[in-house]
């Protein structure tokens, strides 16, 4: 295995027990029933919620960036996507790709118990906060994927098994949420990494992303009929 291969094994180990870590924290049930235990019914869903978002800010948007730049230090953060689209191809895309994924997700949501899950800032907590944390830990979320993995992926394997080595892992990142949006997860995943490629920016996948979450939240809290 030569040294550019083994330095892309051990950036996908670091990615794939990072994503780990950071998911049995968020689901796991002994932190939810201690903070449960210690605070009111709000008040333990706002810090749960602002806990995993920050925990996934850190070990996505700082942790696996430093772990990369050390082993690629001729990389910098314009390399891995971190900046303004270089052009505007993929604004229109965009647009549409964001209306036709809010239609779809309005229908599937009034189709499926989404409101288990979601808004998971809870009912009552503000959704300033919501749209602040989301919003930061998506720029990490995209950053790891749509730029670390996939970027240093296409130098090592080639712009077709680097997005299928992305995809593969966004789809499995969200098995734990079902079925459907791990489904969900191989299309948007296809979409949001050519964006990326062509843009050389992570800003559509992102905009994008988040626009799905924000939508998300609400259409629980609608189909809750309790708004705040």
């Amino acid at each position: 295995m030569g040294k550019n291969q083994f330095s892309f094994a051990i950036l996908l180990t670091i990615v794939t027990v990072g994503f780990l870590t950071y998911w049995f924290l968020v689901e796991s049930k002994k932190i939810r029933e201690f903070l449960n235990n210690k605070f009111e019914d709000d008040k333990a869903t706002l810090i749960w919620f602002i806990a995993n978002k920050s925990l996934g800010l850190l070990i996505f948007g700082i942790i696996v960036p430093i772990v990369a730049l050390s082993l690629y230090p001729s990389l910098n953060l314009k390399d891995l996507a971190f900046q303004f689209p270089v052009n505007t191809k993929g604004l229109l895309i965009s647009i549409v790709a964001t209306i036709f994924a809010l239609l779809v997700g309005a229908i599937k949501n009034k189709r499926t118990k989404i409101e288990d899950r979601y808004p998971e800032v809870g009912l009552n907590n503000s959704l300033v906060v919501d749209f602040v944390f989301w919003a930061l830990y998506l720029l990490a979320y995209e950053f790891m994927f749509r730029g670390v993995v996939l970027f240093i992926a296409i130098g090592e394997v080639g712009l077709s098994t680097a997005i299928g080595i992305n995809i593969a892992i966004y789809a499995l990142a969200h098995v734990p949420k079902g079925a459907q949006e791990a489904y969900g997860a191989l299309l948007l995943g296809v979409l949001l990494s050519l964006l990326t490629y062509n843009s050389s920016s992570i800003l559509y996948a992102w905009l994008i992303h988040l626009t799905l979450a924000i939508s998300n939240d609400f259409s629980a809290a609608y189909y809750k009929k309790r708004i705040k």
